[in-house]
């Protein structure tokens, strides 16, 4: 089907209708929200064309997801419970009914109200899933199959979908039922240690890689998919592929080769933690001690301004650091380009306390050095 192909919902699904108290529609009835999205621009090319994502997800690890499939060309149908729909839909700040939140993530997206608890409902799903190329829900785990959609049967009833299931722990283990939200992902990943000790993180970093990490793995799912052959084997040596390629199946193509994907906000987390779990190959680090990317090294940290501003020095390689020192006429700091001694710190914290904040902007632009207001 092409992203244009329209997706039959059965009338009867408007008789199970609660109308909800904001911008998700009505049983039946589809909606699209507004905001800019790429998707809807001539002048970009549209890898995904002709994929449709449903959105069964709720928050924001999965509507992200959804949002990035939807900006690189997908056509993306949110599933949305009748009632209350999304609970995004409400996070703070809120002007007037709409959540800024909302409204970047679900910008392009289209809605559809189903009761998932109903007979109505689940059918209303099923033949929606089997004309869909992905299915991405963020229910704990054990969830679908209380709805009568557990994952491994979906799979044989649409052998050809791609599932793609986020939670907070993993589909298995001891903790994979266990409540959890960013903060908690990112204390036992270990993110949280590589910051200063008590200090709230500026990013929800788990959700936010997660979303990024099940949408690479969503691609890769539909490119597996899409090398079949006719016969059905996936080709070791996949073709070569251009912007105008589509993910999409041809028309006459066998439909299989689908797969059901668990993706963790604990192991996105983690992941993320890539550069601080690297520093610990040195030696041991107590929370909150600085890391050579998070402020240890005097040539990669913030600074205080002589106005009180602050800026980001990010000089890391030596040819940067050098030209920094000698334009500052401190070439005696040459040498200790990655010392992690706080004196060096100090001195360069110094150098920068001797201008303003645009009076830095000013001398990184004209020296082409990485640094920044």
């Amino acid at each position: 089907m092409t992203g244009d192909d329209p997706v039959q919902v059965p009338p009867a699904l408007a008789l199970d209708a609660a109308a909800p108290t904001h911008a998700p529609p009505r049983d039946g009835d589809t909606a699209t929200d507004d905001a800019p999205t790429a998707a809807g621009d001539p002048r970009v090319a549209q890898p995904l064309s002709g994929i449709v994502v449903l959105d069964l997800s709720r928050y924001l690890p999965g509507p992200l997801t959804a949002r990035i499939l939807a900006d690189l060309g997908a056509r993306v149908i949110k599933i949305e419970e009748p009632r209350m729909g999304d609970p995004v839909r409400q996070a703070p700040p809120v002007r007037g009914d709409t959540s800024s939140l909302a409204a970047l993530l679900l910008g392009g997206v289209e809605s559809l109200a189903i009761d998932l608890t109903t007979d109505l409902g689940r059918d209303a799903l099923e033949q929606l899933m089997g004309e869909a190329d992905v299915l991405l829900e963020s229910f704990r785990p054990g969830t679908m199959a209380r709805f009568g959609l557990d994952p491994a049967a979906l799979r044989q009833r649409h052998p050809h979908l791609v599932i793609c299931s986020i939670s907070g722990w993993g589909q298995d283990g001891p903790t994979r039922t266990r409540a959890g939200h960013d903060l908690s992902y990112q204390a036992i990943a270990g993110t949280l240690a590589a910051g200063p000790a008590g200090a709230m993180p500026a990013v929800p970093t788990a959700d936010v890689v997660g979303a990024w990490s099940a949408a690479t793995s969503i691609l890769a799912a539909l490119v597996r998919r899409a090398q079949r052959t006719e016969d059905g084997v996936v080709r070791a040596d996949p073709p070569s592929t251009t912007v105008e390629a589509s993910a999409a199946p041809a028309a006459d193509a066998p439909r299989g080769d689908g797969v059901w994907i668990d993706a963790s906000l604990l192991d996105a987390a983690a992941h993320a933690a890539i550069t601080a779990w690297a520093a610990e190959a040195d030696q041991a680090h107590a929370v909150g001690d600085p890391l050579p990317l998070t402020g240890a090294l005097p040539g990669y940290n913030l600074y205080r301004t002589a106005d009180d501003g602050h800026v980001a020095l990010a000089v890391l390689e030596p040819r940067f650091w050098t030209r920094f020192c000698q334009q500052v006429e401190r070439p005696d700091l040459i040498p200790r380009s990655f010392s992690r001694d706080p004196v060096v710190r100090d001195k360069v914290a110094r150098i920068i306390a001797g201008r303003t904040r645009s009076a830095w902007a000013t001398f990184f632009a004209a020296h082409d050095l990485p640094g920044a207001p």
